[in-house]
């Protein structure tokens, strides 16, 4: 754009040597070449005289007669004069602030300009502001809406890594967001739950208990809700919120799914396991008891066959007595090894032994 006015204005006003300076973004007050033709430039410029703070500048166009003779300015100042060799610098101003100067020189024949000439120029200079302010307004839109495409991509990729389906609906019960663990539970994609009501999406028995909890103002929630859907057994965690606008108005719900059917499974397996060590416990108490009568009994029968003669006939039956208390004591001893949280020890163990004693 600048481009094609300096060569509109060099072909009107028959100039050779032109210069656009703009604000440098990097330092706001101070302007920065940007665009020239037949000027050289061999070095850095001071460029303090076209601040937009200065009288001169806020006044109108900036003259020099001779900018090699140029007076009451600085050394750097005189130097960039010179380099540029320009006569007249015209402000291009909107809403009373400079944010730009176009620099020209003599015309191609040595000729300084008309009055009515830099009354075109500073024409020409009002329509390059408003270009350039319509130009930064545009880059600074468009950053605005990169951001915010970026700010809404961030937040779809955080609903989107949870391990937990969100839904939101308006206060019709229209569904406007189901993000991919919805499409996982419930086998429904997100191209045909957008749009559609609620309750023709979700199972009969879990609509009806999220209608049951209407449109209140609180947080409330369903609590291990159990269903069947496409022949999978689901426990499932609702929790329903209300969806809020910045201003505070109510303008729908938001509903949070959690699947909390392997984490169920896992507290029946931690509850079965609690009363397996229960039980154990028990097991072990019951065997220190019977433990001590038939010690007594076999330590008895014991002094009782010491005290018959050896050809009685009752030999044989204290006998089975004894292997039976030993027997019985055996099983307790096992129950107490059982119930103890020890390392299990592995043996060789006769079959057939043990089929005989049974």
């Amino acid at each position: 754009m600048l481009t094609s006015v300096m060569d509109r204005v060099s072909q009107t006003l028959l100039v050779d040597r032109l210069a656009i300076f703009v604000e440098d973004a990097q330092a706001p007050g101070r302007m920065r070449l940007a665009r020239s033709m037949g000027v050289r430039v061999n070095e850095p410029l001071d460029l303090s005289f076209l601040e937009p703070a200065r009288p001169e500048i806020t006044r109108g166009a900036l003259f020099f007669e001779s900018p090699r003779a140029a007076r009451d300015v600085s050394p750097s100042v005189h130097d960039a004069l010179q380099q540029l060799d320009l006569n007249y610098y015209v402000p291009c101003r909107i809403r009373e602030r400079s944010v730009a100067v176009l620099g020209l020189g003599k015309t191609v024949d040595g000729d300084f300009l008309s009055s009515d000439d830099v009354e075109l120029v500073e024409t020409i200079a009002g329509y390059v502001a408003v270009a350039l302010d319509n130009s930064q307004l545009y880059n600074s839109l468009e950053q605005k809406a990169l951001e915010i495409v970026r700010l809404k991509d961030f937040s779809e990729n955080i609903v989107e890594s949870l391990h937990v389906g969100v839904l939101a609906v308006d206060l019709s019960g229209s569904v406007e967001s189901w993000n991919t663990r919805m499409e996982q539970l419930f086998g429904v994609s997100r191209q045909e739950a957008v749009g559609a009501q609620l309750d023709s999406l979700l199972p009969a028995e879990l609509a009806s208990e999220i209608a049951a909890r209407g449109d209140g103002e609180q947080i409330t929630g369903i609590y291990k809700q159990r269903l069947q859907h496409q022949g999978r057994s689901l426990t499932l965690n609702v929790s329903i919120t209300p969806l809020v606008s910045k201003s505070g108005d109510r303008i729908g719900r938001l509903l949070l799914f959690d699947d909390v059917t392997q984490r169920e499974h896992m507290e029946e397996q931690m509850s079965q396991t609690e009363k397996l060590t229960s039980l154990g416990l028990l097991a072990a108490g019951v065997a220190h008891e019977v433990n001590t009568p038939l010690a007594v009994i076999s330590n008895y029968i014991q002094m009782l066959a010491k005290q018959m003669p050896e050809n009685d006939p009752r030999h044989s039956i204290i006998e089975k007595i004894v292997k039976q208390t030993f027997r019985a004591s055996e099983i307790v001893n096992n129950l107490l090894n059982f119930s103890r949280t020890g390392a299990a020890e592995i043996a060789n163990v006769d079959v057939n032994h043990v089929v005989e004693e049974t």
